[in-house]
């Protein structure tokens, strides 16, 4: 299991942030996994979200969003609005909110990703059978497992992508020459050294 939340993508965080103000919105002190799907929702820079979009089924949920936020906030504005981490961690979490989670982090570790970002998090929520994303996808071209087959190649090229990016961050690390242990006296060195080649010449 992941035990840094710095092991979660910035798109992750915003999920939970989005989750928490949809959960204090309702005046409630405990995240639920109604309020995560809705941080799905409201974070459309994440993998997540341009899934959902893609296969159709984001029109068929977005009312999630839209009750969740209140009348006061448009959607367009949502992602300017962020909840303090520490309001975050205030709250608490129902046992299928928990569950979601662990399954998110249990995905990203069955494929070696490196993070867990929203794509496992959505595969999560698809795995436990989430009955109004199953309604949604009723309403699709679009299966359930057809659904997950595609996140499941999207988590594995993420997947590889990552340790690809890491391999040639430590190829090019071994690559650059060894640091100057006294950059002054070797300075002085080549001064002295050229003052002596122009008195030659």
């Amino acid at each position: 299991m992941f035990n840094s939340y710095d092991k979660f993508t910035t798109n992750f965080k915003k999920v939970i942030q989005r989750a928490a103000l949809a959960c204090l919105n309702e005046r409630s002190t405990t995240i639920t996994e109604y309020n995560i799907l809705a941080g799905l929702i409201l974070v459309p820079e994440s993998l997540a979200f341009d899934i959902l979009k893609k296969s159709g089924i984001l029109a068929h949920i977005q009312q999630f969003a839209n009750t969740a936020i209140g009348p006061a906030m448009e959607p367009q504005n949502i992602r300017h609005y962020e909840v303090d981490y520490n309001e975050v961690f205030s709250l608490s979490m129902n046992q299928s909110a928990i569950q979601i989670l662990e399954k998110a982090a249990e995905c990203a570790i069955r494929i070696n990703a490196l993070y867990i970002g929203t794509e496992h998090l959505l595969y999560a929520i698809l795995e436990s059978g989430f009955p109004p994303l199953i309604s949604a996808l009723k309403n699709t071209k679009i299966t359930p497992q057809e659904l997950k087959q595609q996140l499941l190649n999207l988590m594995r090229e993420t997947a590889d992508k990552q340790t690809e990016h890491i391999a040639d961050a430590n190829k090019t690390k071994l690559s650059e020459p060894a640091p100057i242990k006294n950059p002054g006296k070797q300075n002085r060195q080549a001064s002295a050294m050229l003052e002596r080649e122009e008195r030659i010449i």
